[in-house]
């Protein structure tokens, strides 16, 4: 599959498009053909290794912590997701890598797509930052990113938790 992949720390002179192979499908995992990936500062800060004391990625890697896509193939032990389902999701931070045609993610970190969302426009918690973690953003921090984007988010109502990927939680507000 086609990917976008870090070959070594640094700045973009270490990054390259390139193949990458198609990742494999755990029991538990969907595979999700990325339709839109978005770009964050983590993303930044882990291609420049800032994180790699304690985030030991091998290189190359393929980033990407956020993404919109359909679902390609579930594994046999899935039961919230089928072939089609269009989803939204920020793997888990062992298994990034949404710069890429292809992934497979665990199904406690999917979550359906609203249908008043299109896949350009995920949810605002997947681009907003948010000192909290993965969540609905929401209080100071999301608004300084919403006054300073030049792209706001969409007029929809947000989900309600029952809908979150499980490890994102059921609490609100969050802690």
């Amino acid at each position: 599959m086609k990917a976008f992949m870090v070959e070594k720390y640094g700045d973009q002179a270490g990054m390259r498009a390139g193949e990458a192979p198609d990742p494999q499908v755990g029991t538990e995992d969907v595979l999700v053909r990325i339709d839109a990936a978005g770009v964050n500062p983590l993303d930044l800060r882990i291609r420049n290794g800032d994180f790699k004391a304690f985030m030991p990625y091998r290189l190359p890697l393929v980033l990407g912590n956020d993404l919109a896509g359909t679902v390609v193939r579930v594994g046999t032990s899935v039961t919230r997701f089928a072939l089609g389902d269009e989803v939204y999701a920020q793997p888990d931070k062992d298994r990034i890598g949404t710069f890429a045609e292809l992934i497979a993610v665990h199904q406690d970190d999917l979550a359906p797509k609203p249908a008043a969302l299109t896949m350009a426009r995920p949810p605002p918690s997947l681009w907003s930052p948010s000192p909290h973690g993965r969540h609905w953003s929401s209080g100071p921090a999301y608004s300084r990113a919403r006054r300073s984007s030049s792209t706001r988010a969409p007029a929809v109502s947000a989900p309600s938790p029952s809908s979150w990927p499980r490890r994102w939680g059921r609490a609100w507000p969050p802690p």
